[in-house]
């Protein structure tokens, strides 16, 4: 019997099929998997407090309200008094940022001054130059991975707004789950 007509074989095929099959589907579903893991933190910290408050009473949704109100409540006067600092210290930062600039293009003349007078070999010049090319460089790659991170937050906000109502399902029927 040859071994393609073989029992083994076709079992085998099946499940790299099948693997396949559930790993294009995992790539397809790939973007509910944040808000997922987020609302099963959120699961993990505050289902003990609805617990007790459950063991106390409180009906499991009016309970899981009750910690949501208190966390949103939290949360907006952390983003009240955070946000309009940040603003300010964003704001003084544009402003000096001018200033900052003359004085590094101050420091980095009188660096090329001294190097044009002075006696360095070529070479070494060269390794200095390359250097800071190489510093400015990673400078101007760190701001653009922060601006990239900024502009990712903005994007991911429908999986932070997504993650507590999921949390909210998962904590309402937890118990069914058990």
């Amino acid at each position: 019997m040859s071994w393609w007509m073989e029992k083994r074989t076709y079992r085998y095929f099946f499940i790299l099929v099948m693997f396949g099959l559930v790993t294009y589907f995992l790539y397809l579903i790939r973007g509910l998997f944040l808000p997922f893991a987020l609302a099963i933190v959120l699961v993990y910290l505050l289902n003990p407090l609805v617990d007790r408050m459950e063991t106390r009473g409180t009906p499991r949704v009016a309970a899981i309200l009750i910690l949501y109100l208190g966390v949103i409540i939290i949360v907006t006067s952390l983003l009240m008094y955070g946000v309009p600092r940040m603003v300010n210290q964003l704001e003084s930062l544009v402003e000096t940022i001018p200033a900052y600039t003359d004085q590094l293009q101050d420091i980095i003349k009188g660096i090329e001054q001294s190097f044009a007078n002075s006696a360095m070999p070529p070479g070494v010049q060269q390794v200095i130059n390359e250097r800071i090319s190489w510093a400015e460089a990673r400078l101007l790659e760190m701001v653009r991975r922060t601006a990239d991170l900024l502009l990712a937050l903005i994007g991911n906000l429908f999986h932070f707004i997504l993650a507590p109502v999921l949390a909210f399902y998962i904590m309402k029927d937890l118990e069914h789950f058990k």
